[in-house]
């Protein structure tokens, strides 16, 4: 059923369903043990109607998630382009990309990502990494390929 809701939907909605059933384990648990009672006889609607409610459940966890995200998006954006104003529109870009990275990715954006969604050339997106001050992004080198994301500290008002 997760790989199903990842490739139909969004693998977040997989990763909130497997949440949302590990919160509930037990009524998950009792539903089977519902399924095979010999008084249902292997009816499966009230599992599957259980299962819809925790799809449900995950629908709405995901969609309140995000939506938060999209509001800090939002805030932190504002921010973002009063620290950049003076910047080409490419390095604004780039900024916003990491932004966004750190906001809804827990690993960040690749080189190949960030060539992709700005159509420039990996020359073209390290000749402005290289400008931008190292202090502003992180790059996660522990495996490849790496991965960049906005230092958040730089608008969360520390000093780095």
């Amino acid at each position: 059923m997760s790989y199903y809701l990842s490739q139909e939907f969004s693998p977040y909605i997989a990763l909130q369903l497997s949440v949302e059933i590990n919160k509930r384990k037990n009524a998950y648990y009792k539903m089977f043990e519902e399924t095979n009672s010999q008084w249902n006889r292997g009816d499966l609607t009230p599992f599957i109607l259980q299962f819809m409610e925790f799809i449900s459940l995950a629908f709405d966890d995901t969609i309140s998630l995000l939506s938060r995200k999209k509001e800090q998006l939002k805030r932190f954006a504002a921010q973002l382009n009063e620290k950049v104003a003076g910047q080409d529109e490419l390095t604004k870009t780039i900024y916003y990309l990491l932004l966004q990275a750190s906001l809804f990715s827990g690993i960040g954006i690749t080189m190949d990502q960030l060539m992709e969604a700005t159509h420039k050339t990996r020359v073209t997106i390290k000749s402005r990494l290289s400008k931008i001050p190292q202090a502003h992004y992180l790059v996660d080198k522990n495996e490849k390929p790496f991965h960049y994301r906005l230092n958040m500290k730089m608008l969360l008002g520390s000093k780095e």
